[in-house]
């Protein structure tokens, strides 16, 4: 089933990289001619909406927006936008695929599957956060395995909110000298406070 899962976004990314609709510069392109802050805000959010069928690169979107938005207004659109990206991956297999993927399966494999991401799904989450594709299949995962609603929007919001502050915050500044540094927290805080706060959202 991930297999599957990840030839979802990989498929259009192989089929479109030959137009140049995976490289940054495209989308970011796509941006620079909106100049009014709402304008820029909304084609953040749908972006990031579509991030599990186009091959559209986050990073460098989040860090756009807090260039161009400030840190502060960066940082709620950012972690909007990621909320939505993951939340639409969740709704629409949860809503859409549980049954197929129930026959597809089997009850017992099933039953296992979903009692076992719903024990490690908060870790596998904070660790997929910043691996491009990788992240959102593990929310369409979380969608299939019927993981309770609101223990999977904790787990997001805890993992999207360092990442959402630091872009931004990177992106204000301009300084990519200090992405490597920021990677690093990106990648070990999610992971530290699901960890943290795990006996909350058992």
């Amino acid at each position: 089933m991930i297999v599957i899962l990840l030839a979802i976004p990989l498929i259009p990314f192989l089929l479109l990289s030959s137009y140049g609709l995976a490289e940054v510069e495209f989308w970011t392109d796509a941006l620079q001619p909106l100049s009014h802050p709402g304008l820029q805000a909304m084609a953040i959010i749908l972006m990031m909406s579509f991030d599990l069928f186009l091959p559209i690169p986050s990073i460098p979107i989040l860090l756009w927006s807090g260039h161009q938005l400030g840190f502060v207004v960066g940082t709620i659109i950012n972690i909007s936008a990621l909320t939505i990206a993951h939340s639409t991956a969740y709704e629409l297999c949860r809503w859409g695929g549980v049954h197929s993927y129930r026959r597809f399966i089997g009850p017992k494999v099933n039953l296992s599957s979903s009692t076992l991401f719903n024990k490690y799904g908060p870790f596998a989450l904070a660790i997929s956060r910043n691996l491009p594709i990788v992240s959102e299949v593990f929310s369409a995962l979380a969608g299939l395995s019927e993981m309770p609603r609101a223990r999977f929007q904790y787990c997001i919001l805890v993992s999207n909110l360092p990442t959402a502050l630091t872009l931004a915050w990177l992106g204000s500044k301009g300084d990519s000298t200090l992405m490597l540094t920021a990677s690093i927290f990106i990648i070990l805080i999610p992971f530290i406070l699901i960890t943290t706060l795990y006996r909350f959202i058992k």
